[in-house]
């Protein structure tokens, strides 16, 4: 059979609609027409067992002639080895289909926190907010399925070294979406299953949270809009400047603050290892410590209780003050309950407390090199190997001093 021309398919008009035009190698075409001219929809004609079928090759002028053999090649090729051009095609699209619609890490976090985590009190914020910043940013695109235990481990692992208590929670999230999914046959399995704290962050530690430079930067905005007292921001700062305990500065005295000589006394009965303590205070922290004289005008206290002067505040005023602005943390409910600002210090992807700054204050004096045992005198630390306590006394108030200051150099700078 003669094979077809362009030509000749270009000269085809209203009359030849309906009409067969045939190829060689079992290529045959259906003439219709349409507003822009003549069209034509070509098939393969071959034989499987006694059916005869027709598969389709695409349509001129859309594609070329040429385009059209070389798939009725391809169709009569797998037809030789014994298999069905239009099977073949089935399966394809079959398996773009399911690739397309393929369950990512994200979508099974997407499909749980509406089913399950929307009843939480915080309608799974907290648990939104870790994954976007630790896990889709390395996992969200992939197959659910295919994410190893190996994988999350090595990533938490990378958590860990930061924050032990996140790679901890991070791992029960996983463990338990996992576990839903695998109930719903939306997984195969829990890559997660049987791993527990132990393997990951080790047993969450009373402390371990520390701000980095950036989420100091963003403190720093927070603290002035978060609808806190002048007071109490006022002392959030000075813990950070002067690493000391809360408690120690809830129950500081007026009597206790010399600024002609930039220092702060802690007496034994106020410190936490019953050791008297003397804080020296750097030129960025002096204005706060000046601010909270001022506020607290006529009062013995640094700190009074604005119902009853000759008291101090009460000793959980600032942790109550910073938990009650980081509800989504905390999974507080904020439906229903007087909070203007139930968000409005949560920074980071972790919660933090007023003594997570006495140790974010250690962590930068360290990186600014302190040496290990000036630090542990600047936090009033009791030392319990006898030789290394004999050495720390000999720490002179002159390397404590310069260690404040450095930091509330590296403090003027990220909240100036």
């Amino acid at each position: 059979m003669p094979k077809l021309h362009t030509k000749t398919l270009q000269a085809l008009t209203s009359f030849d609609a309906g009409s067969i035009v045939r190829d060689d190698g079992g290529l045959w075409g259906k003439v219709t027409m349409t507003s822009k001219g003549p069209s034509v929809s070509f098939s393969y004609r071959y034989r499987v067992g006694a059916k005869t079928r027709d598969f389709g090759c695409g349509s001129w002028p859309g594609r070329s002639l040429a385009d059209i053999r070389a798939a009725r090649n391809a169709a009569a090729e797998l037809v030789r080895q014994g298999r069905d051009p239009i099977d073949e095609r089935a399966a394809s699209k079959a398996a773009e289909k399911a690739k397309a619609n393929v369950l990512t890490v994200r979508g099974l976090f997407d499909l749980w926190k509406a089913a399950e985590l929307s009843s939480r009190k915080d309608q799974g914020a907290e648990p939104l907010r870790a994954f976007e910043k630790d896990i889709f940013l390395i996992f969200g695109k992939q197959p659910a399925a295919n994410v190893t235990k190996g994988k999350y481990l090595d990533h938490l692992d990378s958590i860990k070294v930061r924050a032990p208590s996140l790679a901890n929670k991070l791992a029960g999230y996983l463990v338990t979406m996992y576990a839903w999914g695998v109930k719903r046959e939306l997984v195969p399995t829990n890559p997660m299953f049987g791993i527990t704290k132990k393997d990951v962050g080790g047993a969450d530690g009373e402390g371990d949270r520390v701000l980095p430079d950036a989420e100091l930067r963003t403190l720093h905005h927070a603290l002035e809009n978060a609808g806190l007292q002048d007071a109490t921001r006022t002392a959030l700062r000075v813990l950070l400047g002067t690493a000391a305990r809360s408690n120690e500065l809830l129950r500081a005295r007026r009597a206790d603050i010399d600024l002609e000589a930039r220092t702060w006394f802690i007496p034994a009965a106020h410190s936490k290892n019953g050791k008297p303590h003397l804080i020296h205070l750097s030129d960025w922290v002096i204005p706060h410590v000046e601010k909270l004289l001022a506020f607290a005008g006529g009062s013995a206290w640094l700190m009074p209780d604005q119902t009853d002067p000759l008291q101090h505040v009460h000793n959980k005023t600032l942790v109550n003050a910073v938990a009650d602005r980081q509800c989504g943390m905390y999974g507080r409910k904020t439906e229903g309950r007087s909070l203007n600002y139930p968000h409005a210090l949560e920074v980071g992807s972790e919660r933090w407390t007023p003594h997570d700054l006495r140790r974010t204050a250690a962590t930068l004096m360290g990186d600014l090199g302190i040496p290990p045992d000036v630090i542990d005198k600047c936090l009033n630390h009791t030392e319990r190997n006898v030789v290394r306590r004999t050495y720390q006394r000999s720490i002179k108030a002159e390397e404590q001093a310069a260690a404040w200051r450095v930091l509330g150099e590296k403090l003027a700078v990220l909240m100036p």
